[in-house]
């Protein structure tokens, strides 16, 4: 039996969409300490906070971004995610204190969120249904790309460069993901009376799935210690003047990670 068609234009696109979201993502999360602690003179913790801020973002963004999604439409909520991740990429040439840079970094983490899950249902609907696991596998590996090239990338740019020019990059990024949108398909999906009805109103079970939870709290766990030293990684490196090691060792690190 011939298999359905995976490499299809759609899913090279969404697939180069996510990683380019991803990589702004990883350029910014390893450097957002030591920008903290250079520019501002942030405390260790604060440091830590301006850059744990954007995945509070991301937590808060992604249950209601789910809910909608469909009824939104999924290419608009990614346009939307797209569009204020760009802006919010911009707003960091004009940070000049740590609050705002805290506020920039969670609603940045928002629309990261917003359109991250808006790309991967896109993607996740394009997928035939006999290739349902190759192709989240394969979809997956644009953010291991993401990982691996944006630790790596903005440590090197912060020793050879500065974090200007990681905003410049990161921009570059953004702007890319928001140019997919033109290419990206809108898969639709027919709402019965029935699903309609029991989707309004508010309850737990429409933000929350309890199947998912226990593979939740062993992701939380593994991730907890992941992102402490990706986090305080640049830093760290720049005070046993290694940062060239650094920079290949947490790329190696999140190849193996994912």
């Amino acid at each position: 039996m011939n298999k359905s068609k995976l490499w299809t234009k759609d899913f090279f696109t969404g697939t180069f969409t996510n990683f380019f979201l991803m990589l702004n993502y990883y350029l910014l999360v390893v450097i957002m300490t030591v920008y903290a602690m250079d520019t501002f003179g942030a405390r260790p913790t604060e440091a830590g906070l301006a850059s744990s801020i954007f995945v509070i973002g991301t937590l808060i963004a992604r249950p209601l971004c789910g809910r909608w999604i469909d009824r939104v439409g999924k290419r608009k909520m990614f346009a939307f995610g797209a569009a204020l991740s760009l802006i919010l990429t911009l707003l960091y040439f004009g940070v000049n204190n740590i609050w705002l840079l805290f506020a920039t970094r969670f609603f940045h983490g928002a629309a990261y969120g917003i359109a991250a899950t808006a790309v991967g249902t896109i993607v996740t609907h394009i997928i035939p249904d006999d290739r349902r696991g190759e192709g989240i596998g394969y979809f997956m590996l644009s953010l291991t790309l993401a990982s691996a090239i944006g630790p790596f990338l903005g440590m090197f740019i912060v020793q050879h460069g500065s974090f200007r020019m990681i905003f410049v990059v990161c921009s570059i990024s953004a702007l890319l993901s928001l140019a997919s949108v033109f290419f990206l398909p809108d898969p639709k999906i027919k709402w019965t009376h029935e699903q309609t009805a029991k989707m309004s109103g508010f309850k737990l079970s429409h933000f929350f799935e309890i199947k998912a939870i226990p593979i939740s709290i062993v992701c939380a766990l593994i991730y907890f210690c992941y992102s402490s030293l990706l986090s305080f990684l640049t830093p760290y490196a720049k005070e046993i003047h290694l940062v060239d090691a650094a920079s290949f060792s947490s790329s190696l690190s999140t190849q193996s990670l994912f």
